[in-house]
């Protein structure tokens, strides 16, 4: 759910993405593993972005935070309604 609608999250393009923006994240930051560089460019806790990536429910500022700032996606590519009116 995103502001009370649902939605579908392409978790398989968050996921191919990972490698290259934490070798992106590394040119600055040797420090931690690849989910805690993309949890801490995100500003979240590294167990929100693994609920993220299991597939689990995590608030919406989150979810924008991840996708966004974490893994520099547009948000628009990544998330869709689930229903199309």
């Amino acid at each position: 759910m995103l502001y009370d609608i649902e939605h579908l999250v392409d978790l398989e393009a968050c996921r191919r993405a990972m490698p290259f923006r934490i070798a992106e994240l590394r040119e600055n930051d040797q420090d931690g593993s690849g989910r805690e560089l993309i949890a801490r460019a995100a500003n979240v806790d590294p167990k929100t972005l693994r609920t993220f990536l299991d597939g689990g429910r995590v608030s919406p500022e989150s979810l924008i935070d991840i996708i966004e700032r974490g893994l520099a996606l547009k948000l628009a590519d990544i998330v869709r309604p689930a229903k199309v009116a």
